[in-house]
């Protein structure tokens, strides 16, 4: 039931991941060290080279004496590149340990509420063990299975359009629609946001969304229906027929039956008041 704030939901224990953070920072610095070094060495041997081959082109210094103050060159600027390299391979380790320690920190979007807490302070967990499940009730969100002529008759209305929660009137919009078909409930999946609800933001509270959908068959009263979901079957008032019917749906007060040739509309049926 908690809020979430700024800080950090979970922290786990990063000791020895300091330690070693810690290790890699002073191996860099005494890199950075040798790599001045290792820098002004370079601009020595350069200024040297410099000086000698202006006197071998004056015919003053042997041509042996240059070359080995070229070669000193080379090796110190190959020097001065491995520590570069070496310098670059711990602060790429050291960005991965900081990476990693980002993790021993586990944040929730400021706002969301906690609603399940699975370990407490000082234990110890395993890699992979839920900690706790945090929810966002800032908004209400209604996820929906519709069928196609539902998504088509809610797609008719207005951008935001009345519905019913708790028996209060609130708007809705349709924030998704899954264009995804979900094979088992041969429908498709919508989430409806809601605006204009007084009561509490919380789950389980009850929706209801009333559509005018098409559909083939009778639409008979359910007090006119006995059984009404084992074996439903009705009476004509005139001849006190038992007919079988076969339930299709419901609205309101009324179901919706298939077809038969022994009920048309306007058929008068018996009512059964309180019966199942």
């Amino acid at each position: 039931g908690d809020t979430i704030g700024q800080k950090p939901v979970v922290e786990m224990d990063s000791t020895f991941i300091d330690f070693q953070i810690q290790n890699l920072q002073h191996s860099i610095q005494l890199l950075e060290n040798s790599l001045e070094k290792a820098h002004e060495r370079v601009r020595y041997l350069e200024k040297e080279f410099n000086r000698i081959d202006t006197l071998y082109k004056e015919n003053r210094a042997s041509e042996v004496n240059r070359d080995a103050a070229d070669q000193e060159v080379v090796q110190a600027r190959l020097q001065k590149n491995s520590v570069s390299i070496e310098k670059s391979k711990l602060e790429i380790s050291l960005s991965e340990l900081l990476e990693r320690k980002k993790r021993h920190q586990i944040y929730v979007p400021s706002g969301w509420q906690i609603v399940d807490k699975m370990v407490e302070t000082g234990e110890q967990v395993i890699q992979g063990t839920p900690l706790a499940r945090a929810s966002d009730f800032r908004k209400l969100v209604v996820p929906l299975s519709v069928s196609a002529q539902e998504l088509t008759a809610i797609g008719e209305l207005p951008a935001q359009f009345s519905a019913n929660l708790e028996q209060e009137i609130v708007k809705a919009t349709i924030r998704w629609i899954n264009p995804d078909f979900d094979e088992t409930t041969r429908k498709l999946r919508i989430e409806l946001l809601l605006s204009g609800y007084n009561g509490e933001n919380r789950g389980g509270l009850r929706f209801t969304l009333p559509l005018k959908i098409p559909s083939s068959g009778l639409r008979i009263p359910k007090v006119s229906v006995l059984s009404r979901y084992e074996n439903p079957r009705v009476k004509i008032k005139a001849t006190q027929e038992m007919v079988n019917v076969l339930v299709m749906g419901e609205t309101g007060e009324y179901l919706i039956i298939a077809e038969d040739s022994r009920l048309s509309a306007g058929t008068e049926l018996e009512s059964f008041p309180g019966a199942q």
